[in-house]
Parts: C-alpha cells; sequence; structure tokens
C-alpha cells in the first residue's frame, strides 16, 4: 500500500499538465486589478482635462462679458448648460458638477473664500461673474465615483470612494 501511495506521489511530481493554467490563475486576478486600476487613472486624468477646458471656455464667456453684461444677463442655469455642452465627456455633468463663480475688486481677495470646494467641503454654488474690470475666480469641482476596488487610495474628500476632480481659473474681466 505504501509502494502504490509512493508511485502515485512521483507521478504527480512529474505531471506537467495544466501547470499553465494553474499559473495563469494565480498570476490573473493581481494582472488584471493592475491593468483596470491604469484605465481608469487614465480615464479619470482625462477627465480633469476635460473639466479644466470646459472652465477655460467657460469662464470666456464671463470674460468678455457675454454673461452679465447682455440684455438678459446669463442665470447660473444657463452657464451650467454652456459649461456641460463645452465638457460633452462629463457624465452627469448637471448632478456631479458644482460650479463656482465669485468676483471682487482685486486677486487677492478672492483666495479666501475658495477652500471649501478644493478641500472636499460642501457643495458651493455660488455664482457671481461681476461687471467689466472685475477679477474672477472661478472653480468647477466634478465628482469621480471610483470603479475598481482600493482605488479609495486616490480619494481626496471623507468619502473615500470618490474623487473631486477640480478645475480653476482666475481673471479679470475686460472692461464692458
Amino acid at each position: 500500500m505504501w509502494l502504490r501511495i509512493g508511485n502515485s506521489l512521483a507521478r504527480f511530481r512529474k505531471a506537467r499538465k495544466g501547470v499553465a493554467a494553474v499559473e495563469f490563475a494565480l498570476v490573473a486576478g493581481p494582472l488584471l486589478f493592475v491593468i483596470g486600476s491604469i484605465l481608469e487613472t487614465g480615464v479619470m486624468l482625462f477627465t480633469e482635462y476635460q473639466l479644466q477646458n470646459a472652465v477655460q471656455k467657460a469662464s470666456r464667456l464671463i470674460r468678455i462679458g457675454q454673461v452679465s453684461s447682455a440684455t438678459v444677463p446669463m442665470s447660473r442655469t444657463q452657464f451650467v448648460q454652456e459649461f456641460c455642452n463645452g465638457a460633452s465627456g462629463l457624465r452627469n455633468c448637471n448632478t456631479s458638477l458644482n460650479l463656482y463663480v465669485q468676483n471682487a475688486a482685486d486677486f487677492s481677495t478672492l483666495a479666501t473664500p475658495a477652500v471649501a470646494p478644493l478641500t472636499g467641503g460642501p457643495a458651493t454654488t455660488t455664482f457671481s461673474p461681476g461687471e467689466g474690470g472685475r477679477a474672477v475666480l472661478v472653480i468647477a469641482t466634478y465628482v469621480w465615483r471610483f470603479i475598481f476596488p482600493f482605488m479609495s487610495m486616490f480619494a481626496n474628500t471623507s468619502d473615500r470612494s470618490v474623487r473631486r476632480l477640480q478645475g480653476i481659473t482666475t481673471f479679470r474681466n475686460e472692461p464692458f
């Protein structure tokens, strides 16, 4: 009986059928996780680029006076719609977007109220584009929900399942 068990073990050690399948099964999970994380990070960074580009495009409307000095000034809702049209790649743009537009007499007074939207604080929806010659700060934040597990290390809010992407610009309105 012991001889039969010894022969079976020897044959089992020499057998090579299925080794590649077992090795692939051991490596496939981590490999697919790394590939998925890389893809999600790439898409997230591309979305942040689109957000910044949309901020630049929409800010031009404020800078040249199409928002404030028009016969009928543009409302926040209309401005958000223009913003979302310029950022076609943002999913659920109207619901996941927080927009902060503030004006002041000079640039030094703009820095203080801008902290909350960037640190993941409460959703801020200030919309005050100002008149000609005023300094303006535009911050757009977009809530990115992670798809892959363990991406929470990239979270910048208290809710570890999301990252708040940011697009920021500051400028002085043209005289109008």
